[in-house]
């Protein structure tokens, strides 16, 4: 975005209010201070969401959640606009092995961008090779990469998009080979509430689709970050609660005009005049009172 002399302007698409409403509720019209509104805003934002427990601009989740053990399931960042994945069966989709004998140990990690292949040679020497998801899109890929890693071979044994890859410590690929999962979609049918973020199962034509260790069972296993779910929830900038971004705007307003004063003094008096100073994102009692009805209950 450019001004009027075509300067590129400050803006911030993750902030739960827009910079030009900020400056109307300053009152301001220049563009002199663009840059430090945008950094207090993103900092009210992240004051506001981190007491909230959620996010409120829309973005996509690629997110491992902790499954109930019933019928229900509820997602940590809502309203939600989409789901594209949602399941919780593993299956196997690298095998990896090391393949230099000498090698005293060989371990193979899945992390939240990339694998991860260490090798430590007869000497104990530790050799690291590091592949990100970003490079190596697909297990098809990721695992030709593996095999033209000196000391390493792998196959694929599905074909999935590398972040849908189950997160995993170091595994020993030297005397057995690793096994590297992902999970796959449910062939359950479920309804989705959109506002509160909640998932419900539905009944199944075949109860055996929902939970192959008991096939009576229709529910979500319970466990520690067990489901997938891959999808969007969150409002538009503009269309995010007006109550949370009325705070945001205090916030930022409170800090903006707090900077005229010496940061590190918490209080002054002279010939009667007093004046107090406190954290400018320290949230009021007020405040968190009005946003307590956006607020996620902890699982």
């Amino acid at each position: 975005m450019l001004d009027n002399q075509g300067t590129a302007m400050a803006t911030s698409t993750t902030a739960i209010t827009t910079l030009q409403a900020v400056k109307r509720y300053l009152r301001l019209t220049t563009t002199s201070d663009d840059r430090l509104l945008v950094e207090l805003l993103d900092s009210a934002t992240n004051r506001i969401e981190a007491f909230c427990q959620r996010s409120f601009v829309t973005k996509s989740y690629k997110s491992f959640v902790n499954g109930s053990g019933t019928g229900t399931l509820s997602l940590p960042n809502y309203p939600v606009t989409a789901i594209r994945r949602l399941g919780w069966s593993r299956k196997n989709a690298i095998t990896i092995s090391a393949t230099t004998s000498s090698d005293l140990r060989a371990t193979a990690e899945v992390q939240d961008d990339s694998i991860v292949l260490k090798r430590w040679d007869s000497a104990g020497t530790e050799v690291a090779t590091t592949l990100t998801f970003a490079s190596y899109l697909t297990t098809s890929l990721m695992a030709t990469q593996i095999t033209a890693t000196t000391g390493w071979t792998a196959t694929a044994d599905a074909t999935v998009m590398c972040d849908e890859l189950m997160r995993q410590g170091g595994q020993d690929a030297i005397t057995t080979d690793a096994k590297v999962f992902y999970i796959n979609s449910t062939d359950g049918e479920y309804r989705v509430d959109e506002d509160s973020g909640r998932i419900d199962l539905l009944g199944s034509q075949s109860e055996a689709l929902w939970y192959p260790s008991d096939p009576n069972a229709v529910s979500f296993p319970r466990g520690s970050h067990n489901i997938y779910v891959d999808y969007d929830a969150g409002y538009g900038q503009t269309s995010v609660p007006k109550a949370l971004q009325e705070i945001a705007w205090e916030l930022v307003a409170t800090a903006y005009h707090g900077g005229k004063h010496d940061p590190t003094i918490a209080s002054e008096s002279l010939d009667g005049y007093s004046y107090s100073t406190r954290n400018a994102m320290e949230l009021r009692t007020d405040q968190m009172t009005r946003m307590a009805p956006y607020r996620r209950n902890a699982e």
